[in-house]
């Protein structure tokens, strides 16, 4: 029997933001065209993962309410957070944490990306929640 390999990490990208809601971006996990999925942490150095929508899929009222739609089904403990436009309603909307002063800000005035934080313990398993 063969034991899984971790997920691999990749350093932060230039244009990656350093901190989303209230979790520092720690390395990518995976990434594709409808989003990132980063390992961050809290002050209180807790472990998740976020997943945050690309520029395109955000401005999507489709991609945003499917992005919902997906969290809305996650058991409750998996979902540690979540933010940004359209993701304040539904069965997990009560996880919404608001932006706070030094969140990053879009140049444009965009309403910011929507983005989850899940549960996150480095394994295989873990990972597979961003696809």
């Amino acid at each position: 029997m063969t034991t899984p390999e971790p997920p691999r990490l990749s350093p932060l990208w230039r244009d990656d933001p350093p901190k989303v809601g209230d979790f520092w971006l720690d390395a990518r996990l995976t990434a594709g065209p409808s989003g990132v999925a980063f390992v961050a942490h809290d002050a209180l150095h807790t472990s998740v993962m976020i997943v945050l929508l690309s520029e395109g899929a955000s401005t999507d009222p489709a991609a945003r309410d499917r992005f919902a739609g997906t969290v809305d089904k996650m058991h409750i403990d998996t979902v540690v957070a979540r933010g940004g436009q359209g993701q304040d309603s539904g069965r997990l909307g009560h996880r919404v944490r608001k932006p706070e002063a030094d969140d990053p800000v879009d140049p444009e005035g965009s309403p910011p990306a929507p983005w989850v934080a899940l549960a996150y313990d480095g394994s295989p398993a873990a990972v597979a929640e961003a696809d």
